[in-house]
C-alpha cells in the first residue's frame, strides 16, 4: 500500500481537476472550524487509534487532504504561542506527538513573541519522537541565533534518516529534517 505522501500529491490534482469537490471539502473545513468540532474530533482519534479502526483511519485521511489543499479547519486562536506551548506538553498517541511537532514548527515564525518557549523547546530536543526533536532545532535555531550548532543536529538526525524507499522518499522523520535544513538554508 502506497504511503500517503506517495498519494496524496494524485488525491490533490485528481481534487483540482474536480471543483465541485474541493468546494464540498471546503465546506466541511469550515463546518468543523466554526461549530469548534477540532477538539472533538482530535480526542475521537487520541481514543480511536487509525491503526485499528477505518473509520478513525478514514477521518484521519480527510483531514490530510483538507490540510494539503490548504482548507483552514482550525480554531482562530489554534495559532497562538499560548495554544504550541500547551501542545508541547501533551503526550499520549501519536497525533499528539505530530501536535507537539507542529507546535515547534510554527513557534518560529513568532519571533521575539515565543522567546518565553525556549526552554520547552530545549526540553523538546529530547522528544520520544524525533520529528518534535527536529522542529526543535530548528525553532531554537531562529529563536535563540545558534543556527550553526542546530544545523549540525539536524543533519545528524538525517544522516540517520537518508536511506529513499522504493519510491524515492526519505523515512517520515527523514523527511521532517530534510525539510526543516532546507527552511534554514533558505534564511540565511
Amino acid at each position: 500500500m502506497a504511503s500517503i505522501n506517495q498519494t496524496m500529491p494524485w488525491i490533490i490534482s485528481y481534487g483540482q481537476q474536480k471543483e465541485e469537490q474541493i468546494e464540498e471539502l471546503a465546506a466541511v473545513a469550515e463546518r468543523i472550524r466554526r461549530n469548534d468540532h477540532h477538539d472533538l474530533i482530535e480526542e475521537f482519534l487520541d481514543k480511536y487509534e487509525i491503526t485499528k479502526y477505518p473509520e478513525a483511519a478514514n477521518l484521519y485521511f480527510l483531514l490530510g487532504l483538507m490540510d494539503a489543499a490548504d482548507l483552514d479547519f482550525e480554531a482562530d486562536d489554534s495559532n497562538t504561542v499560548e495554544k504550541h506551548i500547551e501542545s508541547l506538553g501533551k503526550f499520549g498517541s501519536f497525533r499528539l506527538a505530530s501536535e507537539r511537532m507542529h507546535a515547534a514548527k510554527f513557534l518560529a515564525d513568532f519571533g521575539e513573541a515565543a522567546k518565553p518557549v525556549i526552554p520547552s523547546l530545549g526540553r523538546a530536543l529530547q522528544d520520544e519522537d524525533q520529528r518534535v526533536q527536529v522542529w526543535a532545532h530548528f525553532a531554537l535555531a531562529i529563536l535563540e541565533g545558534d543556527r550553526a550548532g542546530h544545523t549540525r543536529a539536524l543533519r545528524s538526525i538525517m544522516s540517520a534518516h537518508n536511506k529513499k524507499d522504493e519510491f524515492g522518499d526519505y523515512d517520515e522523520i527523514g523527511m521532517e529534517a530534510d525539510a526543516a535544513l532546507a527552511k534554514l538554508s533558505q534564511l540565511k
